[in-house]
């Protein structure tokens, strides 16, 4: 028996809804747990990039699992099935980080068609929208990856 999904208004699934708003309470998250480790000890760059941003990706993730297990994609499974449930969910998030280095590394100071308009519209200098830009068009891939990866690796279904 095939079980139907259902969609809303826009013609998204519950799903993918559900997904991408549980994605940007993980961002929001993400940068959050950044900022206050930053903040409370006084961070300098190093300690920001070294201390900060690892601990507030490891909150990220964890927060991104719970959701995705319990709210998207609903896994029922238990046990050892679980942990490799998990251990999988982080293994593809890292793969998306390493994505997401390679994607920045490539693209700052290579967006060079988007850094204008993006400078003149935030009122920016050119080499602070090129970040933004090359973050942007990172984030927007590694979202996409994350969702094809939990969607047909991580909480398939199993067939009836």
């Amino acid at each position: 028996m095939a079980k139907t999904t259902q969609t809303s208004k826009s013609g998204l699934s519950r799903e993918v809804v559900l997904y991408l708003v549980f994605g940007v309470l993980t961002t929001a998250l993400n940068i959050f747990v950044q900022y206050a480790i930053s903040f409370a000890f006084s961070m300098d760059d190093v300690g920001k990039v070294w201390i900060a941003n690892p601990i507030a990706w490891v909150a990220g993730v964890v927060f991104a699992y719970v959701t995705n297990r319990i709210f998207v994609f609903q896994s029922k499974k238990q046990g050892g099935e679980l942990w490799l449930e998990a251990g999988e969910f982080v293994a593809a998030r890292l793969v998306t980080l390493l994505f997401d280095q390679l994607v920045m590394w490539l693209l700052v100071g290579n967006v060079w068609f988007l850094d204008r308009i993006v400078a003149s519209i935030l009122n920016l200098g050119v080499e602070e929208a090129n970040n933004l830009d090359a973050k942007i068009i990172a984030n927007v891939l590694v979202v996409i990856l994350n969702y094809v990866f939990s969607k047909l690796f991580i909480f398939k279904k199993k067939q009836d």
